[in-house]
């Protein structure tokens, strides 16, 4: 079989199995919900900028947002772990295979970044004169630096340690944040010229290092192309069950204070399990972490009246979805059938740990909340919070975690 075959036939086994878990995660019940969130948000979004004062800084916000995506630059290569044995060996007529590869990854991130443009375009009209053709040239400007930040992110393929790529990142992070900045700031062209040119001798130097100092790490390749796997499998997971999800543990051992004072006893067992899994294992302390600031961030920048009463209960919502994944992280797992535990214990103590999740989402956004608006208003953001939290949790969550062990 030609390289080009084998690059063709995985990717046509990629878009059928995203196709297959989409149509899942895409029901009606999720649209619907998407499509009051995205009204209210453009709703909350349009007065929010009619109060902004002429002297707000609208390119750093714009500029540390899309740097933060043009700097999330992954190249998808659809390789894996036997290609050590059987394409290594033919690492020298894999160049067509690694630039397919760079060309998909090259249109999925300038759908991304046109995609999150687009809400910053009534904030640019707000401070700037801006006609239509200058948002095409902005357009063109964003995909010429998304892709110059992947060919930079595909040169680290040549450098084994994560510190390299952990460096790389942050140093991009700041050289695009610095670009958009002077960007959207109308700053002089000599400015940008400099930066230009800093990008161009850049990426040059990475090309002759990486040509004659270094080889393609392909332990590295296939590590990044799991985790980008994963990172897709995660979130059809809240939907539909993943058998083939790939946990990664990390130990977050000052955090250990949140399980050492569950008691040592035989009822306690899955508590212990379930919270030392949503502390260590995958990404679930990372989304609901992220997802506190996101409705942290609205709750403070929106000014219409009772909106944080709407934000904090939506965004209970969507974590209690985002955690229900957690009660099956564990189903491939056989040793957990020799608990003496019944299954009905094990559900509790996973609703348990969910409900005290969601009740401190709501009491770190209704202490947002007070600072924004009042104690009388924190109040009643707590208030919700904690009945939204019950109910959600006894009578949705519940119901539909039972339906599925059916």
């Amino acid at each position: 079989m030609k390289i080009k075959d084998i690059w063709n036939k995985r990717f046509s086994e990629f878009i059928k199995e995203m196709s297959r878990y989409i149509r899942y995660m895409f029901n009606d019940h999720l649209m619907i919900v998407l499509l009051i969130a995205l009204s209210a948000g453009a709703l909350y979004y349009k007065q929010w900028l009619s109060q902004l004062p002429d002297g707000f800084p609208f390119e750093w916000i714009m500029g540390i947002f899309l740097g933060l995506i043009l700097t999330m630059s992954s190249v998808r290569t659809f390789l894996k772990e036997p290609d050590l044995v059987f394409l290594l060996p033919v690492e020298h007529k894999m160049g067509a295979f690694f630039q397919r590869g760079f060309n998909y990854s090259f249109i999925v991130h300038g759908i991304m970044i046109f995609i999150a443009f687009l809400p910053f375009i009534p904030m640019y009209e707000r401070f700037t004169a801006r006609e239509g053709t200058d948002y095409l040239v902005l357009v063109l400007i964003l995909l010429l630096v998304k892709g110059w930040n992947l060919l930079l992110s595909q040169k680290m393929f040549y450098f084994i340690e994560d510190s390299a790529r952990i460096v790389d990142k942050v140093i991009r992070l700041v050289f695009n944040v610095s670009f958009l900045v002077l960007l959207f700031g109308d700053a002089p062209f000599s400015y940008l010229l400099i930066l230009i040119i800093i990008s161009i001798l850049w990426l040059g130097a990475f090309y002759y290092i990486t040509k004659n100092k270094h080889m393609l790490k392909w332990e590295v390749l296939i590590k990044e192309e799991v985790k980008l796997s994963n990172r897709f499998y995660r979130i059809a997971n809240l939907f539909i069950d993943v058998p083939h999800l790939r946990n990664e543990v990390k130990p977050r051992r000052w955090l250990n204070f949140l399980t050492s004072s569950i008691p040592f006893q035989k009822e306690k067992v899955f508590i212990f399990l379930y919270t030392k899994t949503f502390i260590r294992s995958g990404e679930y302390l990372g989304l609901y972490v992220r997802l506190i600031f996101i409705a942290g961030f609205l709750v403070i920048g929106v000014e219409f009246p009772y909106a944080g009463l709407v934000i904090i209960p939506f965004f209970i919502y969507l974590s209690g979805l985002q955690l229900m994944a957690l009660y099956k992280e564990h189903d491939q797992k056989l040793w957990i059938n020799l608990y003496p535990v019944s299954d009905d214990q094990r559900l509790k103590a996973f609703l348990s740990l969910l409900l005290k999740l969601m009740i401190v989402k709501g009491m770190i956004l209704s202490a947002l909340l007070i600072l924004n608006d009042g104690i009388l208003m924190g109040l009643y953001g707590l208030v919700i919070s904690i009945l939204f939290s019950f109910v959600f949790v006894e009578s949705y969550l519940k119901k539909r975690l039972i339906k599925r062990e059916q």
